[in-house]
């Protein structure tokens, strides 16, 4: 193995001293090499850029870091495999199933876009709040066993308190211009005399 002292351009021309039998080998890549390398990942780069597959996706992580990455795979599905899902299932229902209204083909993409855990968890508690989804059609998105009272929807007034209560307050916001009592018919906030 040669010594340290004949590496890099300034010793590359000293005289190498070997024992019997044995051979210098280079301590680096050499230029040639390096050109084969970088062919070999613009290639890469060009495979991705034709079939539109994030570099993160293969493996190629020269710019990646956890934000775009984790971005990556929402790109991937909204653009590259979302137009080829929806001409599969177009030409499913052409060839494939006579009665598109007993049969279709659904091919779900939902797994790539969601986002993290906590953006869905919150996006999820803002939808059982509006309405629009049931406590337990959340907990199933989340991937949590159902509840036996999670089937209702409810929507929860602003302002207000939720329903259930006991109390009967919130059950319903207030007429317009009237002042918000604390449960004794006195202001909330208001000072007695």
């Amino acid at each position: 193995m040669p010594h340290v002292s004949h590496v890099g351009a300034i010793n590359a021309r000293k005289l190498m001293v070997l024992e019997e039998g044995m051979k210098p080998e280079p301590l680096s890549v050499t230029a040639e090499d390096l050109e084969v390398l970088e062919s070999r990942k613009f290639t890469a780069l060009e495979c991705c850029r034709l079939f539109g597959v994030p570099p993160p996706l293969v493996g190629i992580l020269d710019n990646a870091n956890f934000s775009n990455a984790a971005q990556a795979s929402a790109w991937f599905a909204t653009n590259t495999l979302a137009p080829w899902c929806i001409a599969i299932e177009r030409e499913f229902a052409r060839v494939v199933f006579n009665d598109p209204d007993r049969f279709h083909l659904g091919l779900d993409l939902s797994a790539l876009v969601k986002g993290d855990y906590a953006t869905r968890a919150s996006v999820g508690v803002n939808l059982v709040r509006s309405g629009i989804l049931t406590a337990n059609e959340l907990r199933q998105e989340l991937g949590y066993d159902t509840h036996p009272d999670g089937d209702k929807l409810v929507m929860q007034a602003t302002g207000g308190r939720p329903e259930g209560t006991g109390d009967g307050e919130g059950a319903s916001l207030p007429a317009p211009g009237a002042r918000p009592t604390n449960g004794t018919g006195k202001g909330n906030g208001a000072a007695t005399v």
